[in-house]
């Protein structure tokens, strides 16, 4: 058993420090790409894609069905079983890109927007190529071949990016947002039937998938519900007022979720890998939770301080000048920001103990509320919604976070025992740069790196000096750092 164990916790390790890296690397190419797309074109062009996205990338929930969590989550699986979910997957896929394309043209009537006809017919057919890959990469995170994957991903996420400026620079204009989409899907598929090694046969009528299809299902209605929230600001926003004040809206959310998928993007399948193997140890399963939650909110809350004190600098660095209406829409944004990464992870507990039932009943009440609060805040335009939504958030996660881990080994108290010195950290290195950035000349580049640097540097060597809580949480970080270096350089020879 103590074989099993370390043998688990070197895999846990080593597929976090894999993703990690590969995070890190998707991370700077999706942030030089989006420095330069909005450079060279418009936000009207990026609304668009906003405004198709809101409502196809809903449709192509069902592409997945829940069925890749199903093949992660089980403990044993057959070849018949995974052939026979390929097979609904792919039939599921191509009805509802035959369905978005039908659609389009309602869609162009609703936004008042003609071009979106052709838009959404091609974003229909990246649904069905992004449907071929769902069990192929279900077979690679089941097998804990994080390495592989974060390549894969990486390689798509770059070859759309270099496709979608060069098409930019000849004029392409929103097309070569679409470009990116559809090359990266089209990369990422051949890349995971390349990896898996794993070929589907004829679907078998009795191979006992009942209960797969059951959890899926409820998973793929709470991503439903879940997109809804994401997306239903986004819909309203292009509705009522046009495709620019949308893309002001959804690039400042884009850019501030940028540095918290980075964290909860590349644990997120080590997580619930792990913890569906650790169900049945529950010290160990809260141990192991309460651990990686620590760590999300010391890399994530004092990161989005400094994104929320620094809004106006870090919109001109990334987007530039054209771009400054949505500063205002970023700093609100910044402080619902702050529970995001919570929010996000409530998945790990729901679908590691196989009660995604629970979860889409959760996830059906909050986007009922998060509705309702767009409403309430659409009169005042994107500012409004901003507003709404983060008055909304602070009200509705805490509830939800409970009822997530009502049934889990993990209590209210263990997640707040493990996660509220990162917000002690956040508020104080917040005072300190607020008090810097009145110490330099504000819009110099010197104010967007010398006083967030100088910033951290004063902030952290205090607490770690005085705060021995606080150094105890860090040593650990820094002792997990090492040992995800150490695994990194290990793959890598």
């Amino acid at each position: 058993m103590q074989d099993s164990v370390g043998s688990l916790k070197q895999r846990a390790i080593g597929g976090g420090a894999i993703t990690a890296a590969a995070q890190l690397v998707k991370f700077v190419v999706g942030l030089g790409s989006t420095m330069v797309l909005a450079r060279l074109l418009r936000p009207e062009d990026f609304g668009l894609i906003a405004m198709v996205t809101a409502i196809t990338g809903f449709i192509a929930m069902f592409k997945d069905l829940g069925l890749s969590a199903a093949t992660i989550q089980q403990k044993d699986i057959t070849h018949k079983q995974i052939s026979t979910l390929f097979w609904v997957n792919v039939g599921w896929g191509m009805l509802l890109a035959a369905a978005v394309a039908a659609l389009s043209p309602a869609i162009a009537r609703f936004y008042g927007e003609p071009r979106l006809v052709k838009i959404v017919s091609v974003f229909a057919l990246i649904f069905v190529v992004g449907g071929l890959a769902v069990q192929h990469q279900a077979l690679l995170i089941r097998r804990m071949r994080f390495l592989i994957l974060a390549i894969i991903n990486t390689l798509g996420l770059a070859a759309g990016a270099v496709a979608a400026i060069l098409a930019a620079l000849l004029g392409a204009g929103v097309w070569s947002l679409v470009l990116m989409h559809a090359l990266s899907a089209l990369v990422i598929t051949a890349g995971v039937w390349a990896a898996a090694g794993w070929r589907p046969k004829r679907p078998a009528r009795h191979c006992h998938v009942q209960e797969m299809l059951s959890l899926g299902g409820y998973l793929a209605a709470f991503n439903i519900v879940n997109y809804i929230t994401r997306n239903l600001d986004n819909v309203l926003i292009g509705w009522r007022w046009g495709g620019k004040d949308l893309g002001y809206y959804s690039r400042a959310y884009s850019l501030l979720l940028m540095p918290i998928n980075q964290v909860t993007a590349p644990l997120t399948n080590v997580a619930v890998v792990t913890l569906s193997k650790l169900r049945d140890a529950p010290s160990r399963y809260k141990a192991y939770y309460c651990g990686a939650m620590n760590v999300v909110a010391h890399l994530t809350v004092p990161s989005i301080a400094v994104l929320l004190v620094m809004s106006k600098e870090v919109v001109l660095l990334v987007l530039g000048r054209q771009w400054l209406p949505a500063v205002a829409i970023f700093r609100v944004l910044a402080v619902a920001a702050l529970l995001q990464p919570f929010y996000n992870t409530t998945g790990w507990i729901f679908i590691s103990l196989g009660d995604t039932a629970r979860m889409f009943r959760a996830g059906t009440v909050t986007a009922l509320l998060f509705g309702l609060a767009f409403l309430a805040g659409l009169s005042w335009g994107a500012l409004g919604v901003a507003v709404a939504y983060t008055v909304a958030f602070y009200l509705i996660v805490p509830a939800y976070l409970w009822y997530a881990l009502r049934r889990s080994p993990v209590t209210w108290l263990d997640l707040a025992a493990h996660v509220w010195r990162p917000f002690v950290a956040a508020l104080v290195l917040g005072i300190v740069m607020a008090a810097g950035r009145r110490m330099v000349i504000v819009g110099t580049w010197a104010s967007i790196s010398a006083v967030p640097l100088l910033s951290v540097v004063i902030t952290y060597a205090a607490l770690i000096l005085l705060w021995r809580g606080f150094r105890r949480e860090i040593k650990g970080i820094y002792q997990l750092v090492r040992m995800f270096v150490g695994s990194i350089h290990e793959k890598a020879g």
